[in-house]
């Protein structure tokens, strides 16, 4: 499948490893120019034996897997639907949820999506994985460089659809069709993760948000009234 799309064997492998869970040792250091080691759990003895091992990997290890996964992505078509709306839960709060507020969000790291709302909301209302009773369901209502790996994927029914590092995101208004519905999926998400998850403060916030393209901030900063505020860090 990969060569029909124009890649190589090991951007194949690459982006079919990261859907079988290589993202764990990928992000940590795609996120962060100072991280030396990634450190991250294995079960290499399934499905016999369930024993678990502790793997370390250092930054020389991994940054070639990086960079075969960008090189990946840049052969990639982007969506053809510039509009079609993709969904992620975030096991945090986002940092900037105010629309209007001239804040943007710089990716960190490989942002993974789906095209399915109810998936990204399962996603987020994992208790046994993050710490925060505060989530965030994210919707990308426009976007430039999303690409679908689902067809290279170990798990192609989660429709999963990458982002690059470096992916810069900006909050806008709801949309006047699907609000609604989309609030009262994530109440009920939010009420059932307060009943049976045993967190009594969870509350998962809903947010919209667009890609900017490269170019657009710097175009942006000449126009008046937009000041940029600056620009945050999310993974």
């Amino acid at each position: 499948m990969g060569t029909k799309l124009g890649l190589s064997d090991h951007e194949t492998c690459a982006l079919f490893g990261w859907t079988t869970g290589d993202y764990r040792f990928i992000n940590p250091i795609a996120r962060d120019a100072d991280a030396q080691v990634v450190e991250f759990d294995e079960y290499p003895f399934l499905p016999q034996n369930t024993a678990k091992v502790k793997c370390r990997l250092t930054r020389e290890d991994v940054l070639p897997y990086i960079r075969v996964m960008q090189s990946a992505l840049s052969k990639l078509p982007p969506l053809q639907d510039r509009q079609q709306r993709l969904w992620r839960g975030h096991r945090r709060r986002f940092p900037n949820p105010r629309p209007g507020s001239n804040m943007l969000s710089l990716t960190q790291g490989f942002t993974s999506t789906t095209r399915d709302r109810e998936k990204a909301l399962e996603f987020a209302m994992k208790s046994n994985e993050g710490r925060s009773q505060k989530r965030t369901l994210m919707c990308i209502l426009q976007h430039h460089n999303a690409k679908c790996i689902s067809k290279l994927s170990a798990r192609r029914q989660e429709g999963e659809v990458l982002f690059s590092p470096d992916t810069v995101l900006e909050v806008v208004d709801p949309p006047g069709d699907t609000y609604e519905e989309d609030m009262e999926a994530v109440q009920r998400a939010s009420e059932k993760m307060r009943e049976s998850g045993g967190m009594p403060e969870a509350m998962i916030e809903l947010i919209y948000v667009r890609e900017v393209t490269q170019a657009e901030p710097k175009q942006r900063r000449q126009e008046e009234p937009w000041t940029p505020v600056g620009i945050t860090k999310v993974d």
